[in-house]
């Protein structure tokens, strides 16, 4: 959904220009929402937290997860390319979705991360693998959000190469683990 937009002219062609785009969930409902920059309790005390009452349905909690193994193919980084081309040049919505993948030789719990190109989804790398036993319950939620968070190019010695980092927003708080893991994500 738009929330945001103008009508526009130019050369004698009516043009509408959209600026900010918001999930129609998100933008019906009045929810409260916990973003990843209010201050978060690192305290490594978890024994406190296994009693707690059941997380609020109604908050939403916003994390980044880095996306691991951008660089393992030409392929994936034709993809970001071609999504950072989206996102920075040309001001456009990069689409993501997540997968699970039980065939997968490495980790039979794998997430694969896609992100929409010009003509498909391409995979473009999997999240953290200690992170996916938190994401995979989240899988088959309709409420469950994924978007572009940042994409970048490093030329940094040895990790060369277009990155991404998504968010993750889902219906009640994150996992403490999760929490502290996405503090450190840039």
């Amino acid at each position: 959904m738009c929330s945001s937009h103008c009508r526009i002219k130019v050369q004698d062609k009516e043009y509408t220009v959209m600026w900010e785009l918001a999930p129609m969930r998100a933008a019906q409902s009045n929810e409260q929402s916990v973003r990843n920059d209010e201050p978060v309790d690192n305290d490594d005390d978890d024994d406190e937290d296994d009693n707690e009452e059941a997380p609020d349905e109604t908050i939403t909690h916003c994390i980044p997860f880095k996306v691991l193994g951008t660089c393992y193919s030409r392929a994936r980084q034709d993809a970001l390319e071609e999504a950072f081309g989206y996102l920075y040049e040309h001001n456009r919505p990069v689409f993501v979705k997540l997968e699970a993948e039980p065939d997968n030789a490495f980790d039979m719990h794998a997430i694969a991360v896609y992100v929409m190109s010009s003509s498909n989804y391409e995979k473009v790398g999997y999240i953290a693998r200690e992170l996916t036993q938190f994401v995979h319950p989240l899988l088959q939620d309709p409420a469950l959000e994924v978007s572009v968070q940042r994409i970048w190019f490093c030329t940094v010695f040895l990790q060369i190469g277009f990155y991404i980092t998504i968010s993750i927003t889902k219906s009640g708080l994150w996992d403490r683990k999760v929490v502290r893991a996405s503090s450190k994500v840039k």
